[in-house]
């Protein structure tokens, strides 16, 4: 914290990615069970939290189609192993016309379109089910730059569980 407080780009730049990181995937704080911001507004480092507000407003913003496939753990298939995730760029631009294009996109499917503790604008489309394997699928908001990716056969597999009666998204 010590050096966040002497050198507040540095703290705000470590905001700004955990800021993109959690649009993607609300467990990932970058400390753990706390977050970054958890970590600058516990500390008073008002500086840090300024820039990095400013860094956000200067963005330009994305919508992301964010899915994840949990596969079971091999030796235990009631138990959660690795996730595979997709991510695809929907829209780039300014944040308000970004903010419609979700909020759109989200109503279309019936979603609900929410604002987190991170001030991050999430829809959940499919939420990840109690059972393994399971699928998640969102849009969310978040600042450019995030890179498209998938493995190979995701697609044949996320289709094929989403197509699985035990699947269902609820």
């Amino acid at each position: 914290m010590e050096r966040w407080r002497a050198e507040p780009d540095t703290g705000a730049a470590a905001l700004g990615l955990e800021y993109t990181a959690l649009a993607l995937n609300p467990r990932s704080r970058l400390f753990g069970k706390r977050s970054a911001q958890d970590v600058v507004r516990g500390h008073g480092l008002a500086e840090v939290w300024e820039q990095h507000q400013r860094r956000l407003a200067e963005q330009r913003w994305s919508v992301y189609e964010v899915r994840r496939i949990i596969h079971p753990l091999r030796a235990d298939p009631t138990a959660k192993g690795p996730a595979w995730r997709s991510v695809r760029t929907l829209y780039t631009g300014d944040r308000d016309r970004a903010e419609e294009i979700l909020r759109r996109r989200a109503g279309h499917a019936g979603a609900a379109v929410v604002l987190d503790e991170y001030g991050i604008i999430r829809a959940e489309l499919c939420a990840r089910g109690e059972a393994y394997p399971a699928i998640e699928q969102a849009l969310a908001l978040a600042p450019a730059g995030v890179q498209d990716k998938q493995r190979p056969r995701f697609e044949d597999w996320f289709h094929q569980l989403a197509a699985a009666p035990v699947q269902a998204c609820r």
